[in-house]
């Protein structure tokens, strides 16, 4: 994501970091189209339900949104230094714990799991849960499958038969939330003003502002409440969950896309990835890695589309450049994917895929901090002022 390809576009190819970051966000979009090809027709290891997770992807999209408003204002006015030591800081401690992840994983697919795996950080999977999706997937989708048969009922089979196909009201619900907000930002303005002539700082700019935060909560509690009374029902005809499913309960359908938030604030304060850290947040959820690494795949597609149009609309991004650079991330993500789906089919290993988010994350730390000292060294040696910027003033 953004955490490697801005430092590379600075570090390599020579970029300014206000021309790296447009670049980055079409090279990201190209790569969430080629994921969103390959990954649209897969299905789930052991359900019948695509790999991807639209209903996760529908409740974490919107929150998303709501923590990027907010941290596109603060890396407007946070001076670089404390942009730079605060991701360098947060992608160490998401290298940590997803490396952790990792190690757990790999310790079930070899058949040595270890009393504290139980425990560790951001895992709180049980055992047991670990076992059957890592070395039992084929009998539980059997029994499951049994089940449905002999005791789901006609109403249960209905419910998997729903399950079945992508849900596309909720598609349509965020296509359209996503279309309010970006017409919302044009109208309240950004670098390159305002298409209403909107003032920065006006009392209509802060309207604009909060404007999307009622309707992306209401959005958001309604797609909670929706995944709980499906949930409810489930349990009330006796489903077995498959390995990863997500237990949607009131905690989990309202605390962690308050979490989310917290990710998108990330987003847009640091300029990191969306996926990025909603990976880690997935493992948490207990999640398999395919579903997690298919799921923030999707959802990238919608915060890169639009920074990227934002970015051309307002002259930062030559939509000659921007092209180039999307079809090199559509081309560099179709062959990783391909590779890694070799790679999977023939070791068998998911740890691999975790493995490879925390290698990402690591590099990506790495060459962010390189990048943070080049820019503050930088920035002395030319006596750019070090403090707090302000909102509506030009960017230094």
């Amino acid at each position: 994501g953004g955490g490697a390809l801005v430092p590379i576009y600075v570090l390599i190819s020579g970029f300014k970091p206000s021309a790296a970051i447009p670049l980055s966000k079409a090279t990201i979009l190209g790569g969430a189209i080629s994921n969103l090809i390959l990954n649209w027709p897969k299905r789930h290891p052991t359900a019948d339900r695509p790999l991807i997770d639209f209903h996760l992807a529908a409740l974490f999209v919107p929150t998303q949104l709501v923590g990027t408003m907010v941290g596109v204002l603060c890396n407007k006015t946070w001076p670089d230094w404390l942009i730079y030591i605060l991701l360098v800081v947060f992608l160490t401690w998401l290298t940590r714990i997803t490396i952790q992840k990792g190690l757990i994983i790999h310790r079930a697919e070899v058949g040595v799991v270890h009393e504290e795996d139980t425990e560790v950080l951001l895992s709180g999977q049980p055992k047991d849960t670990t076992s059957d999706y890592l070395v039992e997937q084929a009998d539980v989708a059997a029994q499951r499958r049994r089940h449905i048969d002999n005791v789901g009922g006609a109403e249960m089979k209905a419910l998997i038969d729903l399950e079945s196909r992508p849900p596309w009201r909720k598609l349509i619900l965020l296509g359209c939330l996503w279309l309010f907000i970006v017409v919302i930002a044009l109208v309240k303005g950004g670098e390159g003003g305002s298409i209403a002539d909107v003032t920065c700082g006006s009392a209509l700019y802060w309207l604009l502002f909060l404007i999307p935060f009622p309707v992306i909560i209401t959005v958001v509690l309604y797609l909670g409440k929706m995944l709980r009374e499906m949930h409810d029902k489930k349990e009330e005809l006796g489903y077995i969950p498959e390995p990863g499913d997500v237990v949607w309960n009131k905690e989990n359908s309202m605390v962690y896309p308050a979490i989310n938030i917290m990710v998108g604030f990330g987003a847009g304060s640091l300029g990191i990835g969306g996926g990025t850290m909603t990976g880690p947040l997935m493992l948490h959820l207990k999640m398999i890695p395919p579903v997690v690494s298919a799921t923030a795949a999707f959802m990238i597609l919608f915060t890169s589309s639009i920074t990227t149009s934002q970015f051309i609309i307002f002259g930062t991004l030559e939509p000659s450049y921007g092209s180039w650079f999307c079809m090199f991330g559509f081309l560099s993500s179709f062959v990783g994917q391909t590779l890694m789906a070799m790679v999977l089919k023939k070791y068998k290993k998911q740890s691999v895929v975790v493995f490879c988010i925390s290698g990402i994350l690591g590099l990506s730390a790495v060459l962010l901090g390189i990048q943070g000292v080049v820019t503050v060294i930088r920035d002395l040696e030319l006596n750019v002022p070090m403090g707090f910027r302000p909102l509506c003033g030009a960017s230094v």
